[in-house]
């Protein structure tokens, strides 16, 4: 007598299941404060060819996100993008990324040098090839001390390193910034020299939870642990 387990996806009886599947998006939330997760939740009959299906969805998914444009991921380096004034603009212009993350520095500075580590470590989250958070934030650098970007580094009031932007990445196209500024879109971070306390602020405007050692797998471990 046939093993009634081992028949194929196709002849399988479906079963009821209680199926959230978490995807990350690029762009999903350009009006929400939430992170741009496709959430469905959803109480149906599925095929064990059904789930099957999904989880691979979902892992191709978050697979096939980038940062943007190839001028984008070719500036790549560390997770961060780093910039300068002949590429400034049209980055930030190009990337799909919600929000943009822009580091003024030098590289001959002392601070710079030791804030290095912690802001490539966040950035990994979401530049780059391993991003686990692709398409969300842009993380990027400007070095002052390269002659060639003295006029962009002025245009956003520069007076310490490293100094740290936050904004629509659209907000820094041909743009600048002013102490003095009553209204911008573009804020300065203030308390952000440490890895920790940058994700921290980056999760307060964003609305999300990220964590320093997230990986890639998590969306697919949400999307299994949703169906225990």
């Amino acid at each position: 007598m046939p093993d009634p387990q081992n028949k194929p996806f196709n002849e399988q009886k479906p079963f009821p299941v209680d199926l959230k599947v978490v995807t990350a998006i690029p762009g999903f939330h350009k009006k929400n404060k939430a992170p741009p997760f496709f959430q469905v939740t959803s109480k149906s009959n599925f095929t064990s060819s059904t789930l099957c299906l999904l989880l691979i969805l979902s892992l191709l998914t978050v697979t096939i996100s980038s940062p943007g444009s190839p001028l984008i991921l070719r500036a790549v380096n560390n997770g961060t993008v780093d910039l300068n004034v002949t590429n400034f603009d049209a980055v930030l212009r190009e990337t799909p990324a919600t929000y943009a993350l822009v580091e003024f520095f030098a590289h001959w500075c002392p601070a710079c040098r030791n804030f290095k580590p912690h802001y490539e470590k966040v950035a990994r989250l979401f530049n780059g090839p391993d991003a686990v958070y692709p398409g969300m934030l842009l993380m990027t650098r400007v070095d002052c001390a390269s002659k060639i970007n003295t006029k962009l580094c002025d245009n956003f009031s520069v007076s310490h390193y490293p100094m740290l932007f936050w904004g629509p990445p659209s907000k820094f196209v041909s743009a600048g910034w002013e102490p003095k500024q009553e209204k911008s879109d573009i804020q300065v971070i203030d308390n952000g020299h440490t890895a920790d306390r940058l994700l921290s602020w980056i999760n307060k405007q964003m609305g999300s939870s990220f964590g320093l050692e997230d990986r890639i797998s998590r969306n697919v471990a949400q999307a299994l642990s949703s169906l225990k």
